[in-house]
């Protein structure tokens, strides 16, 4: 993978290669309603520019969907962390749409091991998503990248806090607007248990 800095600017920037999964993730933005892979030349473009599908080659319209309900699948595994059957669901969508996905294992000298992606395609775009994802689980940072809390955003972002506890994208923004909302939603509750 390549180019990270043209994933644009990201306040809560995940490290290494999990960075292209932040990516992939935010290429939804539901908040705007646009989705840089709504269609295939959008989707191959975007593999492209990351270094994800080589340069000579192109994809389906079929190839696109799945990339999108692959994002969907791993935004939902981030979402629902180790909440029973959501999360089941959701590990049971990604184990199917990275079904055919070959990855495989080296051994260096020095007793390293690696594991790296032997498909092409969208197979070897999905690959090297999967390997990035497996070294960041390896090195504990996957459990920091989150999904804001906040329905009308789902941002993916990386939470550096010491408690891994943030629940929102901003603080400023997300962070602000959902306390606000739940605030007018508990005084208008009180309100309402108020006899007149």
């Amino acid at each position: 993978m390549k180019n990270v800095i043209l994933l644009g600017a990201e306040d809560r920037p995940a490290p290494v290669d999990l960075r292209f999964v932040q990516g992939l993730l935010n290429t939804l933005d539901v908040s705007k309603g646009s989705d840089v892979l709504g269609d295939t030349a959008q989707a191959t473009d975007w593999l492209r520019r990351f270094g994800l599908l080589a340069p000579d080659t192109d994809i389906a319209e079929q190839d696109a969907e799945r990339l999108r309900q692959f994002r969907e699948a791993v935004r939902a595994v981030i979402e629902h962390g180790e909440d029973g059957d959501s999360v089941a669901d959701a590990i049971r969508a990604v184990n199917t749409l990275t079904a055919g996905v070959a990855l495989g294992v080296s051994f260096a000298p020095g007793g390293s091991v690696e594991l790296h992606n032997r498909s092409s395609g969208i197979d070897g775009a999905i690959g090297k998503l999967l390997v990035a994802i497996a070294e960041a689980h390896a090195h504990g940072t996957w459990q920091r990248l989150k999904i804001c809390g906040r329905d009308s955003c789902r941002w993916a972002f990386y939470d550096s806090s010491r408690n891994r506890s943030s629940n929102w994208c901003s603080m400023e923004v997300c962070g602000n607007r959902e306390k606000v909302a739940r605030h007018r939603h508990k005084a208008a509750a009180e309100e309402a248990a108020v006899p007149t």
